[in-house]
């Protein structure tokens, strides 16, 4: 790479240090205590990958600067960041960077975009203002994204210094953004938009959690708010198909949860965790964990309906550790408590689990154990039963149990099962129907059956055949 006349002619003069940061991060005849190799050079060190996988960027910046000996002028040069900005960051006076920060962190030292819950980055080319506007034009296009965007457009711009009357108007629009957010996610799934669209609220509250003539109330009400909405980020990017940021946003929202002393958003973090750990990630233990200290946190005034689901939680993580009779002990006392009407003292996020669910997520389990009829006997009987409203839901569950009808052998029955709801999966942003979708559509079309050829052809009709529909 070639770099400008400025850094040619400092290190003519042996003088690396006034080399700018874009050419400090391209540069090979320095020596290496000075520069940033890439990716590789950071992701060795496992204390840096933990710090940033728990959004602590105070210690991945001192763990990368004990690790290689780096100083704070050169993550400054490397970055393009002052270097109070660097000295701000590590020593935690900043704890949620912009995303416009985070980027000259990811870009400078090496460290994947994807990582720190951002998109890849783009040719080196593109100028940053051109990346800008792309941003904004993928928030405005793609499904959901009128909506998305009249949401965001009651926000004006925010003011240089927040005073406590802005403050409180920003939380008062924050306020009602939460449950017009939760409704754009039941309709449509996890689409770019409604992504970007949770990203910028919970970006939104911290700013005002950052205003120093915000009160003690506000910026704890401002804390919570962006616990709720990183809680929605992930998710969103779950149901778009990105468990590594759906992770980042989680543990982010537990970390402003404890912050806030919000109770009940922690408990939805460690359950949200819980249930990923378990379904997801093949970590079982790590779920039974999550799920036990969601449990204990949410202990003495947690409502029955909440602890039906934590107790649900916890027995879906014994089925992953193959323990079928704590399993069933477990699901039985979440059927005992589960109330057949939601009460005055359930969480509002809460509003998903009812019976429907806590069979749904019982057929998962089933499935865990390896009882596949069982599974699929609870999935027919408890996707009619889903609400309308609940619209992403109903269709992750149809194709959860065609791809059960699939292991069991019953490719035939798995397309006609999912036929008839294709039109809805192309309408909606949920990757994770689509990834379903998509392995019985090869399967079908493996099966050399003429309905099964046609079902996979009706898949690609709906433009559901690849991994970017």
């Amino acid at each position: 790479m070639r770099r400008c006349e400025h850094c040619e002619a400092a290190l003519s003069q042996h003088n690396p240090g006034s080399v700018c940061g874009a050419c400090a991060v391209a540069r090979r005849d320095l020596p290496s205590s000075t520069t940033f190799k890439g990716p590789a050079d950071v992701l060795v060190h496992e204390d840096v990958v933990a710090a940033l996988r728990d959004w602590n960027w105070s210690a991945a910046l001192r763990a990368i600067s004990a690790a290689d000996g780096v100083t704070q002028m050169r993550m400054s040069e490397a970055t393009g960041l002052t270097q109070s900005t660097i000295s701000r960051l590590m020593n935690g006076r900043v704890p949620t960077p912009t995303i416009q920060t985070i980027r000259s962190l990811c870009d400078g030292l090496g460290i994947p975009r994807g990582l720190a819950g951002l998109a890849a980055k783009a040719g080196p080319a593109r100028a940053r203002s051109k990346e800008d506007a792309t941003d904004r034009r993928r928030f405005l296009s793609g499904v959901g994204a009128s909506a998305a965007a009249s949401v965001w457009s009651a926000f004006g711009e925010r003011p240089d210094r927040m005073r406590s009357a802005d403050a409180e108007r920003e939380l008062d629009t924050l306020h009602s953004a939460v449950p017009r957010l939760q409704q754009l996610s039941d309709e449509y799934g996890g689409t770019d938009a409604l992504c970007t669209l949770a990203v910028r609220l919970a970006g939104r509250a911290d700013e005002v959690v950052q205003s120093r003539l915000a009160s003690y109330e506000l910026t704890q009400q401002a804390q919570s708010l962006a616990g709720q909405f990183s809680m929605m980020a992930g998710w969103l990017h779950l149901d778009g198909g990105d468990q590594t940021v759906a992770r980042i946003h989680w543990q982010h929202a537990l970390f402003q949860a404890q912050l806030a002393n919000d109770l009940e958003t922690e408990v939805f973090a460690l359950s949200s965790l819980s249930n990923q750990a378990t379904f997801s990630l093949s970590r079982a233990p790590e779920g039974l964990l999550l799920a036990q200290r969601a449990t204990a946190v949410a202990s003495g005034w947690a409502s029955p309906r909440l602890r039906s689901l934590l107790l649900i939680r916890e027995a879906a993580a014994w089925a992953a550790r193959h323990e079928p009779a704590q399993f069933d002990r477990l699901q039985r006392q979440a059927a005992n408590l589960l109330p057949d009407r939601p009460a005055d003292d359930d969480p509002e996020w809460l509003n998903f689990y009812d019976r429907a669910e806590y069979d749904g997520l019982r057929a998962l389990s089933y499935g865990l154990l390896g009882d596949a009829a069982r599974s699929q006997s609870l999935y027919r009987d408890m996707i009619d039963r889903i609400p309308l409203h609940l619209q992403r839901n109903r269709l992750l569950y149809t194709t959860l149990l065609a791809r059960s009808m699939v292991s069991s052998g019953d490719v035939v029955g798995a397309a006609e099962v999912l036929t008839p709801h294709l039109a809805s999966v192309a309408a909606t942003g949920s990757r994770r129907a689509r990834h379903h979708i998509r392995a019985v559509a090869r399967a079908a079309r493996a099966s050399r059956t003429s309905r099964g050829v046609r079902f996979a052809d009706q898949t690609c009709q709906a433009g559901l055949d690849s991994e970017t529909a």
